[in-house]
């Protein structure tokens, strides 16, 4: 954290927590040898509901001028406690307020952490890289999974701008960086397609609605993948590689705000 630079916040999960690459190759990364002073805070499994705390804690203790916030698809229904309540999170509950699942301390995780040799495997050979969550989706669920899935992502949303709006921080100084739907991009369909469609569009309008900035990833990684047909993430990760942060990167420098 440098004072006498404009610090921007990045809010995210795993995307922005980015173990998949190096910090070099990631996007904070990038923007950082841009003479760009950002400050990452995330962690993956984080959803919308979690970006909520993330804000209200990064603006307090690290005084940041600028929030981007990274919206990925299984950012919505998960946020809300009635459909994920892993340890150590907050998420929304069935009215709307924030509600933190405790974290209990786990005896036999701490005599794990304590073993030289577990320790080896994730500090150097990145064991947590291999066994990250693929956050993939083929958005194919029944007539009945979907309907559900659609309208508690539905409520996630209008919960999150709920929050948002009740933060101390100017609306103009936030921005919101939309992850491309790629499993469509690689099958040529140049617009989103099933939930991925739906669930951001609806939160493209609240966007709008409230004059806040948007950086929509899709149009970005169609273009590029049309041009270049490099994917954006591992073969079995579906993470962001080294294209896919690059690529990032080099949106976020085009932002107002940057």
């Amino acid at each position: 954290f440098i004072k006498d630079k404009l610090t921007h916040c990045m809010i995210g999960d795993s995307y922005v927590e980015a173990m998949q690459v190096s910090s070099d190759d990631s996007f904070h990364g990038l923007l950082n040898q841009n003479d760009v002073s950002v400050y990452p805070i995330a962690s993956s499994g984080s959803p919308l509901s979690q970006y909520i705390a993330y804000a209200k804690w990064a603006i307090r203790e690290f005084n940041c001028q600028k929030l981007f916030f990274f919206i990925i698809e299984n950012d919505f229904d998960e946020s809300l406690i009635s459909v994920k309540n892993a340890p150590g999170f907050h998420y929304f509950n069935e009215k709307g307020l924030l509600t933190l699942v405790e974290h209990k301390k786990s005896q036999l995780k701490d005599g794990l952490k304590n073993l030289a040799l577990i320790n080896y495997l994730h500090t150097n050979l990145e064991i947590s890289r291999l066994i990250s969550q693929n956050q993939s989706s083929d958005n194919s669920f029944d007539s009945d999974s979907l309907d559900r899935k659609v309208k508690n992502s539905i409520h996630a949303i209008d919960f999150f701008f709920e929050h948002l709006l009740r933060i101390s921080f100017s609306l103009q100084d936030v921005v919101m960086v939309l992850d491309g739907d790629r499993h469509s991009i690689y099958n040529n369909y140049t617009d989103r397609q099933g939930y991925n469609a739906v669930v951001y569009d609806y939160f493209k309008d609240k966007l709008d609605a409230l004059n806040i900035e948007k950086i929509d990833l899709h149009p970005i990684f169609f273009q590029h993948y049309k041009e270049n047909n490099n994917q954006f993430n591992f073969k079995t990760d579906y993470h962001w590689n080294e294209v896919g942060h690059e690529v990032v990167s080099k949106a976020l420098l085009t932002s107002n705000l940057m």
